[in-house]
């Protein structure tokens, strides 16, 4: 397998405690906060084939769209042809957000890490672990993968169907 890399930079002025919101797939998703009035967004979007021309041509079929309104922005990774067999194209998504930001976080194929954030955290990943540290009123799902929490204040809600609880 042959594979074509892509990376995607982005920074969003928010304010001090902004709505983010990651949707990607085959890829894993890693927040920790940076500054107070930004988020900043890489994405490392990458696509397979048998050869260097079908994996450029599979990663031209990976989307990435950062939007924002408000104080909530939203970070998508798409295909944009849907095909049955993803193969290996995916994403991974890296995100810097303001300490107070709350977060909405979802994977397939790939695990979830948010570290040192005092917003709420919902994160949803299937076939991958999720791992948290700080964060209020978490609501963590997971299937195929461990979830570990460290330091959580408020509600606690986690699920997983085949992985330990730390």
């Amino acid at each position: 397998t042959v594979y074509a890399q892509r990376e995607d930079r982005e920074k969003v002025p928010v304010g001090l405690a902004p709505v983010v919101i990651v949707d990607t797939f085959n890829g894993r998703i890693t927040v920790i906060t940076g500054g107070e009035h930004d988020v900043a967004v890489r994405v490392t979007s990458r696509g397979s084939g048998s050869d260097q021309q079908q994996a450029e041509r599979d990663l031209a079929k990976v989307a990435v769209d950062v939007t924002s309104v408000a104080d909530r922005v939203t970070i998508t990774v798409r295909r944009t042809d849907q095909p049955v067999s993803l193969g290996d194209s995916g994403a991974d998504v890296e995100v810097a957000v303001p300490p107070a930001a709350s977060l909405q976080l979802r994977t397939s194929n790939g695990r979830i890490e948010a570290a040192n954030t005092s917003g709420s955290i919902l994160a949803r990943a299937s076939n991958g672990a999720i791992t948290t540290r700080g964060g209020r009123d978490l609501d963590l799902d997971t299937s195929n993968g461990p979830v570990s929490v460290t330091l959580p204040q408020g509600k606690v809600h986690v699920r997983t169907s085949n992985g330990a609880l730390d």
